[in-house]
C-alpha cells in the first residue's frame, strides 16, 4: 500500500533491466488510475524517473508492472521509490 495525498506531486523512480528487449506497461492506481507509462526494458541497466500529481487521497495505491504477453523472460526492478516532492 502506497499512501497518496490529494494535490501532492510524487516522483516515481527505479532501476530496471530485462533478459529480452520488451515494452513493459506500468501504472500507479488505487481507487482510480493516477499515473501510467510504458518502459522499454533491455539487457543494460536503465534508470526511470517521472513525476505525477494525485487527484484524491488514497491510502492503498499500488505500483503495478504488467509483465505478461511473452513466453519467458526475466525482468529486474530495483531501488523502487515513490517520493513526495511537493
Amino acid at each position: 500500500d502506497i499512501p497518496l495525498q490529494k494535490g501532492a506531486e510524487y516522483r516515481l523512480e527505479f532501476d530496471y533491466t530485462s533478459t529480452v528487449d520488451v515494452e513493459i506497461p506500468l501504472v500507479v492506481r488505487g481507487t482510480e488510475e493516477y499515473y501510467s507509462d510504458k518502459i522499454e526494458a533491455v539487457s543494460e541497466k536503465l534508470h526511470y524517473e517521472q513525476n505525477f500529481t494525485v487527484s484524491q487521497d488514497d491510502d492503498k495505491a499500488q505500483l503495478v508492472f504488467f509483465l505478461g504477453g511473452n513466453d519467458y523472460y526475466n525482468a529486474t526492478f530495483s531501488n523502487i521509490r515513490v517520493i513526495k516532492v511537493k
